[in-house]
């Protein structure tokens, strides 16, 4: 797919989420949603990821549309004015938040790591299975003497 058509869905992705949080009326901003998870859909298939995209489809197009639908049913469709001023506010931070960089995720998913004593924790299991494991064998043990003294008491009555 070219990179024009593509380009144009990712504007089109912009402009539903714009429309979806400026929108009073909550029938037309869950629409709005249903088209961004669609558009999203298409945009995945259009980049190669088809079960990313089939996933898309049905989780954000089709049944979150229908469960906002059911709860619109239970509720009014206008929006309270309370929020309207903090709209904008939100879009803000949602459009300002960074992920993390994935250099620095790994180091301190490291860090958490060599800092929680991992080789005691491994000698601790190793103990408990080791410990399982004789325990295991006791009952064996156990259970084939009761079934010798079983059979000797069936033998000699």
């Amino acid at each position: 797919m070219s990179e024009l058509v593509l380009a144009a869905m990712l504007v089109l992705l912009v402009l539903l989420a714009v429309v979806a949080v400026q929108m009073a009326d909550l029938l037309l901003a869950t629409l709005a949603l249903g088209g961004y998870g669609f558009v999203m859909a298409l945009t995945w298939a259009a980049i190669g990821a088809a079960d990313v995209s089939f996933t898309e489809a049905v989780v954000g197009a089709g049944a979150t549309t229908v469960f906002m639908l059911a709860a619109l049913l239970r509720t009014t469709r206008r929006r309270s004015p309370a929020p309207a001023r903090l709209r904008w506010v939100a879009l803000g931070v949602c459009a300002a938040v960074e992920p993390v960089p994935a250099q620095h995720a790994e180091q301190r998913r490291h860090t958490r790591v060599t800092e929680s004593n991992v080789g005691h924790l491994v000698a601790r299991a190793d103990q408990v299975a080791r410990r399982s494991d004789q325990r295991q064998q006791q009952a064996l043990v156990a259970t084939c003497e009761v079934r010798k003294a079983a059979r000797s008491v069936a033998v000699n009555p």
